[in-house]
């Protein structure tokens, strides 16, 4: 027997810079981003607030009311930060959906691959990598 999936569907989950919204509802992603790289004038990296913003697009398929997106970020140790939840609600059309715009700068303490898991009834939906970087600054030595 088949396994159907009849909604909701994975239109799009990116990590970007920031979101436009515009007064027809239509949205712009700013820079999507996939690596991010600190700066600092230390050997190792210092603990940098990455400033980002989450969307995830949705489309309803045969599925309507109300559910909840959950949301986990995991370092490059494997350390699994809190859960987030987005309340949202699905009506319409099969093609109509939901939008979640989220700001969910965090702090990142160690460099390698962040993984941010999307799950729909507490199933994996998509995970979506920020391989994070650190580059060291030349600083300037005081009397040259």
């Amino acid at each position: 027997m088949a396994y159907e999936i009849t909604g909701p569907y994975l239109n799009a989950a990116l990590l970007c810079e920031k979101v436009l919204s515009e007064a027809d509802g239509v949205l712009t992603a700013v820079r999507v981003i996939d690596r991010f790289i600190v700066s600092g004038p230390n050997p190792e990296m210092s603990p940098a607030t990455l400033p980002l913003f989450l969307l995830i697009m949705l489309k309803s398929g045969q599925f309507r009311g109300p559910s909840v997106i959950k949301f986990y970020v995991e370092t490059p140790s494997a350390q699994r930060l809190p859960t987030l939840e987005f309340q949202v609600n699905f009506e319409g059309d099969d093609d109509r959906g939901v939008n979640v715009v989220a700001n969910i700068s965090f702090q990142a303490h160690e460099t390698g691959v962040y993984w941010f898991t999307l799950l729909y009834q507490d199933q994996p939906l998509t995970r979506i990598p920020l391989r994070v970087l650190y580059q060291r600054t030349a600083f300037a030595q005081p009397g040259r």
